[in-house]
């Protein structure tokens, strides 16, 4: 497991991602609305479009595909702290996918392979990130 959190290098090139910045909108938007204090974010590189949502940000290029969500706390009045939570899981057959593969028929079976060469634990295994950081906010 690899945890990244507040103003490391690698949280500050993630958060400037155009899905986050996105979230980050439309987060203040339901704020100054009233509205909802929790709205989802996520990236999925899947085809043809997914190889520059990735290379426009090396944070990206890094993490994938991921899942997250942006939470205000501590509202008061006109200000905020969000929280944003981002996880994925990497797998060496991640790391190996080419661009485009992804759209070939049969080739999960390949990822597979690659994988049980990693096995569960130990170099190449699975691992999983989670980054997360807070931000002050007026909207």
């Amino acid at each position: 497991m690899q945890n990244f959190h507040d103003r490391d290098p690698f949280t500050t090139l993630f958060s400037k991602h155009r899905t986050v910045t996105a979230a980050r909108s439309t987060m203040l938007a339901s704020l100054a609305a009233g509205k909802s204090n929790s709205v989802p974010m996520s990236l999925s590189l899947g085809g043809a479009d997914g190889v520059s949502l990735c290379l426009e940000n090396l944070a990206m290029t890094y993490v994938g595909s991921y899942a997250g969500t942006v939470r205000a706390m501590d509202i008061r009045g006109h200000t905020a702290t969000l929280m944003f939570t981002a996880t994925n899981t990497s797998s060496l057959a991640s790391a190996l996918h080419l661009p485009y593969y992804g759209m070939i028929p049969g080739y999960e079976s390949v990822e597979a392979w690659q994988n049980s060469l990693a096995g569960d634990s130990g170099p190449m295994s699975p691992t999983s990130q989670t980054t997360s950081w807070s931000e002050q906010v007026t909207f």
